[in-house]
């Protein structure tokens, strides 16, 4: 879960944000509360409209787009790039401004940017850039190689693996994500046409899921609780269970106690709703 973030009295000094509309000044700042500690955040426009303009319905998905867009054509801070078949955007100047005690590397996969880079930002990366840990890399790469550089190698190693992975289900959540309802019932079609394929087959659903939803990768600790609920319950119990755990444990003390909470509630709304 993101972390409050600072924004500092000379943010509203700043050459580019003058550039910016009042809209698009608000988007701005909402990518700096919802990004992670390494200044990364998921930019499809309906997680962006989930996170930031969750209460303007007269915002449709293709003006949150057209907001995200002019934004980055006017900011050098800001960038949009692609991994796999996900968007991203990350702050080029991430930790000269936001300093957390103890931060949590990021689950999303990098860019490769100079935090001194002063060229536009507004053009898409579109190369696969987990496959770039080398001696010329970043500023931010080369301090997290400093600190732990066999947890970073591997960490990079397991996000494109998952992307590849990931890549079998082609189920789009971020159409859905502003509405809980519309996002379960979704979760029910897509549930119940893997199934038959079995649980393994399903958790790749649930990974997706789960990274379209938080803009994190699935976490480890709740693999066995949910890979586990599966086998147990049915499919209008799992759906509206794990819209409801992506929506509401990440942050929580014990988040793999909180989603079997979750199940066991729905499970026990289900049978009270029998005849």
């Amino acid at each position: 879960m993101p972390r409050r973030r600072m924004i500092s009295p000379e943010f509203w000094k700043d050459s580019d944000i003058r550039k910016l509309t009042r809209e698009e000044r608000l988007f701005f700042i909402g990518c700096v509360s919802h990004a992670d500690d390494d200044g990364r955040l998921m930019a499809h426009p309906a997680y962006l409209k989930a996170m930031i303009f969750m209460y303007d319905d007269d915002l449709t998905l293709e003006g949150v787009k057209k907001l995200r867009d002019s934004m980055l054509s006017k900011v050098r801070n800001l960038v949009l790039y692609t991994n796999g078949s996900e968007e991203y955007l990350a702050f080029s100047k991430w930790r000269k401004h936001q300093k957390p005690s103890r931060p949590t590397p990021s689950d999303l996969p990098p860019p490769q940017f100079s935090e001194t880079n002063t060229e536009p930002h507004n053009e898409r990366i579109t190369e696969t850039h987990t496959e770039r840990l080398s001696e010329t890399n970043t500023e931010t790469h080369n301090e997290r190689i400093t600190e732990t550089p066999r947890a970073s190698i591997v960490k990079v190693s397991l996000v494109k693996d998952s992307i590849g992975k990931d890549s079998i289900v082609q189920e789009d959540f971020t159409k859905f994500l502003d509405n809980e309802k519309d996002l379960t019932d979704f979760m029910t079609t897509t549930l119940t046409k893997y199934m038959p394929s079995g649980p393994p087959q399903v958790m790749e659903v649930v990974k997706k899921f789960w990274l379209q939803a938080t803009g994190r990768q699935f976490p480890g600790n709740l693999f066995d609780p949910i890979f586990t609920s599966l086998k147990k319950y049915s499919i209008p119990v799992l759906a509206i269970s794990l819209v409801k755990a992506a929506r509401y444990s990440p942050g929580k003390t014990k988040p793999a106690n909180y989603v079997l909470a979750i199940f066991e509630k729905q499970a026990e709304e289900e049978r009270n709703r029998s005849p």
